[in-house]
């Protein structure tokens, strides 16, 4: 057990057997083959991590996929859909084959960086159709108040004819039987309800594309397996989102939850060049790597506010507690931070992690901290003299904002691997007031990080990257 201050108690993940953590080179070829398949091998590699599917992003997009009749009842509301889609009450693309940008978050920064990129290529007279999840519903008003198109899969789910959609139960039957061939002890330890279930889905997200579209580039933070099914590798652009953690480290295998398909050569969008290597655990060695950096990145960069700074101290909540000792070493570091602002009379905020709702800070007395979940994370860094975070990406957009930050993780990325980033400073429970002073007195400043982040000009760059599978430029 790491010592009770350490952050490997906080983002505690039970790594994978050998056997398991190098796969075969018969599973990739398998899952390369068979892109579908990776729905149901993401099942059965969380579940021998952790015992549990709920890190994955469908689970609280989807009903019933935890139950033996999901299969029966998407198939009744697929009945439904096609009525529509016959009725003609129910419009779906035809052969689309521009940029799909798949929009499965409600976050700030990738609804930021994903809508720029396809603004930009609209105005450039390229077509573009945003395909938004259950999370980001509510966003489609405003973003076809912009003039970009949108979708969904409830509405592409009536262009699956009724042939199509009984064979993909056969479908569903031939891939976990693949996936249960090649790595049967994995296999054992999953719920085969959710692995079928998970299949099921997949190959009906892929059905529904592959009905609508023709050879699209998908654009995607997420490149799950129906994106890689239904149009060419080459076509895929992937954006980086985190810190990465890398197989090298005992977090690494949280690349299985985002969803990188490390068995496929995909494009991927990096911050820059120092986090190529991050990648090179959880991609094969003919993927594609970009340095282009982030839009959103960008934008923090150039962001000014004339606010004063509200509070002197503002805590980067996280969600990634997996283990009790990591919850207990939590809450102690939190309850440590509160008593040290309290006798020093520092203004404290706490800031909620995107999947948090406050709950487990109303339940210690400690709601008086809290945020309001409307406030901007551009705000919440700007208005703070210093920010402490516990593992989050929150580390590079605290130092584009020119607020210095305190972190309590090491994930060697780029940033910790650069000794001479002033901003920057490592904290421990036991460190707390006096790492406090010392960034109470590091004025905040213009950020120096172009040495281990590229966000200046990306737009552009993204845009040289993106459009070379289109050829020529399509006519206005």
């Amino acid at each position: 057990m790491a010592d009770e201050g350490g952050i490997d108690t906080i983002l505690e993940w039970p790594t994978l057997s050998e056997e398991t953590q190098l796969l075969s080179d018969e599973m990739r070829s398998f899952l390369r083959s068979n892109p579908v398949a990776y729905a149901g091998h993401r099942i059965i590699a969380n579940f021998v991590q952790v015992s549990d599917y709920d890190e994955t992003t469908e689970h609280n997009e989807v009903p019933f996929l935890n139950w033996w009749f999901f299969s029966i009842a998407l198939t009744g509301y697929w009945l439904l859909r096609r009525f529509l889609h016959v009725l003609g009450r129910n419009t779906t693309p035809s052969g689309f084959n521009g940029h799909i940008f798949v929009m499965n978050s409600d976050r700030h920064d990738k609804r930021y960086t994903l809508t720029a990129v396809s603004e930009r290529l609209r105005d450039q007279d390229y077509d573009v159709l945003l395909l938004c999840s259950p999370e980001a519903q509510s966003y489609r008003e405003r973003w076809e108040d912009r003039g970009l198109s949108t979708t969904s899969f409830v509405e592409l789910l009536g262009a699956i004819p009724l042939r199509r959609w009984l064979s993909l139960f056969g479908t569903t039957i031939r891939l976990i039987r693949g996936l249960r061939g090649r790595d049967p002890d994995s296999f054992a330890a999953a719920s085969k309800t959710l692995v079928f279930n998970f299949v099921f889905l997949e190959a009906v997200k892929s059905e529904s594309l592959l009905q609508t579209t023709n050879q699209p580039t998908i654009h995607t933070y997420a490149p799950m397996g129906y994106v890689l099914d239904v149009t060419d590798f080459d076509r895929v652009f992937s954006y980086q989102h985190g810190i990465m953690y890398g197989q090298e480290s005992e977090t690494g295998n949280q690349e299985y939850r985002r969803g990188y398909p490390f068995f496929a050569p995909i494009n991927y969008l990096t911050w820059g060049e120092p986090w190529h290597n991050k990648f090179q655990y959880s991609t094969p060695p003919d993927t594609e790597l970009h340095p282009t950096g982030t839009p959103w990145h960008e934008f923090l960069n150039q962001y000014k506010t004339d606010s004063d700074r509200e509070h002197d101290v503002v805590f980067l909540s996280s969600a990634g507690r997996q283990t009790v000792e990591g919850e207990e070493a939590f809450e102690r570091f939190v309850r440590r931070l509160i008593d040290v602002c309290e006798q020093r009379n520092w203004q404290l905020g706490i800031k909620l992690h995107p999947k948090e709702t406050g709950d487990w800070y109303a339940e210690r007395g400690w709601a008086e901290y809290v945020l309001s979940s409307d406030s901007a994370i551009q705000d919440v860094l700007s208005n703070s003299r210093v920010a402490i975070t516990t593992g989050s990406s929150t580390l590079v957009e605290s130092m584009l904002l020119g607020t210095p930050i305190c972190k309590w993780f090491d994930q060697k990325s780029p940033i910790e691997r650069k000794e001479d980033l002033e901003l920057v400073f490592d904290i421990r429970p036991e460190t707390i007031e006096s790492t406090i002073e010392d960034a109470l007195e590091t004025a905040a400043s213009d950020p120096d990080v172009a040495s281990v982040l590229n966000y200046k000009g990306v737009t552009d760059q993204i845009m040289e990257i993106v459009t070379r599978t289109d050829g020529e430029k399509p006519d206005g």
